[in-house]
């Protein structure tokens, strides 16, 4: 892959063509309605305005990359978590978590939502109820069209608890179609290790599969790292491991944070803690050795991951901050990601060699205090 000059990476966004993201009013749910036109960002973002309260007042924010615009989309709510968001795969919704309140339990709801639109739960659940639980610990939310021969649909994707697994929400017209669906299972290593179930998650370009930071056994071998499951065979899925070991120096259960496939689909960008006893963590690149034809992606293609790096930025920030919620911009050529460090957050755009995972110069990007963030 070609990898752009800082100015060269800059012309290209100016050129992107933004996709309109008005919904229609009174059909699905977050539909706004009259008024003034729709904000129409290409990256939305959760801001935690600074503040790490259990009931934090979260808003939900955007990007307009064309013009460097910062806009809100949902003004701060108190309950609204800053560890998701996803964008539909038509980019006119946007899903995240929310804690209400209750007199025993807690609920917590997948709320859906247009930008400047009234958001509605989809999905809801509190601990008692009998419902699967809803693991909000994680980037645990993404949004992808499943293509699976002729058909065609629209799948929200989270982690669930009791059962543990991948859950997903099928949309029709921007609507959910039913109840959450069960896609995989995840059966818990031997009581004597230290298992971690999926929590982060993306789809593949055409949809046909599933990555999902977790742990599992392969080949009667416990192994920790990028594990999948097919879309497009019978679900509950059974999952195989895509990497093990990423980065070689990871203590057993350091987790994944956040996975982003790249839109040509031969790479995964990661957000990595470098170890159990150290809170930082690593931006990586993960070569999947992808190729599609006639609308299928072989399995036997995924499977075979073939190279892991980490992108340094020790000496662009220092070694006390973090790279948090990676996202392909839709040239495959940059990332945008948010980073912590003792000055604060912010978000950067940055181009990406991915041959060697050398980069540009990471450029601001306008925000406040981004957490979560999604490009469209």
């Amino acid at each position: 892959m070609t990898k752009l000059s800082g100015a060269a990476m800059v012309a290209t966004l100016v050129t992107l063509l933004m996709a309109t993201v008005s919904v229609a009013a009174g059909k699905p749910p977050g539909s706004g309605g009259g008024g003034k036109p729709a904000p129409n960002p290409d990256i939305a973002y959760m801001s935690d305005d600074n503040t790490t309260d259990a009931l934090s007042q979260a808003a939900v924010r955007g990007i307009e990359t064309a013009t460097g615009s910062d806009v809100s989309l949902m003004r701060s709510k108190a309950g609204r978590l800053y560890q998701a968001i996803a964008w539909s795969p038509d980019g006119k919704l946007m899903a995240w978590f929310e804690m209400g309140l209750g007199m025993v339990s807690t609920p917590v709801s997948i709320m859906v939502g247009a930008p400047k639109g009234k958001a509605s739960a989809v999905y809801t659940a509190a601990p008692g109820d009998g419902k699967t639980q809803i693991s909000t610990g994680f980037d645990g939310l993404a949004w992808g069209t499943v293509r699976c021969g002729s058909s065609v649909d629209s799948v929200l994707v989270f982690a669930g608890m009791n059962p543990d697994g991948i859950y997903g929400i099928r949309f029709v017209n921007g609507s959910p179609a039913g109840d959450p669906t069960m896609l995989m299972e995840w059966q818990s290593p031997p009581t004597n290790t230290a298992g971690v179930p999926p929590g982060t998650f993306a789809f593949s370009p055409l949809g046909q599969y599933l990555v999902f930071g977790g742990s599992g056994y392969d080949s009667s071998s416990y192994k920790y790292g990028l594990w999948y499951i097919n879309m497009c065979t019978g679900l509950p899925a059974t999952p195989a491991l895509l990497q093990s070991n990423i980065g070689g120096t990871w203590a057993e259960g350091a987790p994944i944070r956040s996975i982003d496939w790249s839109r040509g689909g031969g790479w995964l960008a990661l957000s990595v803690t470098t170890g159990t006893d150290l809170p930082w963590r690593d931006l990586k690149i993960a070569d999947v050795a992808y190729s599609a034809s006639d609308g299928t992606e072989p399995v036997e293609v995924v499977s075979t991951g073939s190279k892991v790096c980490t992108v340094n930025l020790d000496s662009d920030f220092t070694t006390a901050s973090s790279e948090h919620f990676p996202q392909w911009a839709p040239d495959d050529a940059s990332i945008a990601f948010s980073q912590s460090s003792d000055a604060g957050r912010a978000m950067y755009l940055m181009g990406i060699d991915t041959n060697d995972c050398s980069h540009g110069n990471p450029t601001p990007i306008g925000s406040k205090w981004p957490r979560a963030l999604d490009w469209k």
